[in-house]
C-alpha cells in the first residue's frame, strides 16, 4: 500500500526495523533529508544543501544499501595471533607485551576454547602462587582460560552475515557489574564449535564509516 516517505521513515525509525535508521543521530539527518526534498520539490532553490549534510547523507544511504557484515571489518583469521595449550606462559605474556595485546585466544585441535588475558594470568597466579611460571604451559591455565571462567570479560560467536552496525552497543555494558565484552568471535553460523573466520575488538568498529563520524564529532 502508498505510504509517504516521511511516515515510512518514521514506522522504522520507531519499529526499530533497520540498524542504521534506527540510530537517533542517522534518523533526524535522513528525516532533515526528507523535509528538503519536500521543500525543493515546491520551491526550487529556495535552499541548498550544504557539501558536509550531503556526505553525510550519502554516508548513511550506502549504509542502508551496502550494509557492511561483521566480516567486513573484522581481523581475519590470517592476521589473528593464535596461542596453543602447549605454549608456554612465559612466551604467550612475552608476546602480549611487544604487540600490545590485552587478550590472545587459544585453540587446540583448531577450534578456539578459550581466551588468555591478563586477569586469567594473574587469577592463575593467586591460585598457584607457589608455583613457578617459568615453565608452565598455557595447559596449566585450561580452568582459567575457558569462556564461563573470565571474572570480568566476556566473549561472543556471532555469524559472518551479522550487519556490522548491529555490533555498536555490543561493547558497551547495559547495566553495572556486567561483564565487558572484549572479543567478538565471527564463525559461519555463530557457533563455538565452528572455524573461526576473525575476530572483532571495538577498535575494529573504526571501520564504519558513520560510527567513525560519531567518534570524531563527540572529540
Amino acid at each position: 500500500d502508498y505510504i509517504s516517505f516521511s511516515r515510512a521513515l518514521s514506522n522504522v525509525y520507531r519499529r526499530k526495523i533497520n540498524d542504521v535508521v534506527s540510530d537517533e543521530d542517522n534518523y533526524d539527518i535522513l528525516k532533515q533529508a526528507s523535509d528538503l526534498r519536500n521543500i525543493l520539490s515546491h520551491e526550487n532553490n529556495v535552499c541548498i544543501p550544504t557539501s558536509s549534510f550531503n556526505e553525510k547523507f550519502e554516508e548513511i544511504v550506502d549504509a542502508i544499501v551496502n550494509p557492511l557484515t561483521c566480516l567486513d571489518i573484522a581481523t581475519l583469521r590470517k592476521d589473528l595471533t593464535f596461542a596453543s595449550l602447549d605454549d608456554k606462559i612465559t612466551s604467550v605474556c612475552k608476546l602480549m607485551n611487544e604487540r600490545g595485546y590485552s587478550n590472545v585466544p587459544v585453540y587446540d585441535n583448531g577450534k578456539v576454547i578459550g581466551v588468555f588475558s591478563r586477569t586469567t594470568f594473574f587469577d592463575y597466579l593467586y591460585k598457584k602462587s607457589n608455583i613457578s611460571i617459568i615453565d608452565n604451559t598455557i595447559n596449566d591455565l585450561r580452568e582459567e582460560i575457558i569462556f564461563s571462567s573470565h571474572t570480568a570479560e566476556d566473549f561472543l560467536f556471532v555469524s559472518r552475515k551479522v550487519k556490522a552496525y548491529s555490533l555498536l552497543n555490543y561493547f558497551s555494558k547495559k547495566r553495572i557489574g556486567d561483564k565487558r565484552i572484549s572479543l567478538i568471535f565471527v564463525t559461519e553460523n555463530g557457533k563455538k564449535d565452528e572455524f573461526v573466520l576473525g575476530v572483532l575488538t571495538e577498535s575494529d568498529l573504526l571501520k564504519i564509516p558513520l560510527y567513525k563520524r560519531k567518534i570524531q564529532n563527540k572529540i
